[in-house]
């Protein structure tokens, strides 16, 4: 997945870059005797990985919802072009309308 073309995807890159280095350093700390103990380094594994599939999650309805919005580009497109058709015809008539007037006023004018 590319992260440079989806909104949420600097967000999820910085969540998972941030909860490996929390995780590598409980790690570190334990493996040094002095920090973290076993059940608190497995508390922490366990919400880096619920982090991560809250990110997963949020990344693919990123996505579903760029595919929405290019759906609805396109469908707008199709109602510009409908109504730009229609205002041409609406024109076409118009000016149909306008040079039967025309033509009735003329004669008219020459019974007079």
């Amino acid at each position: 997945m590319n992260f440079a073309t989806q909104n949420s995807g600097a967000s999820a890159v910085q969540l998972r870059t941030a909860c490996a280095a929390v995780l590598a350093l409980a790690l570190a700390l334990g493996a040094a005797g002095c920090g973290p103990s076993a059940a608190q380094i497995q508390q922490a594994q366990e919400q880096a990985q619920r982090s991560q599939q809250a990110a997963d999650r949020a990344e693919a309805a990123a996505a579903q919802a760029q595919k929405a919005a290019a759906a609805a580009a396109v469908e707008a497109d199709r109602a510009r072009q409908a109504v730009d058709d229609a205002v041409r015809e609406i024109n076409r008539v118009s000016d149909h309308i306008d040079q039967i007037n025309r033509d009735r006023a003329a004669r008219n004018s020459d019974r007079d």
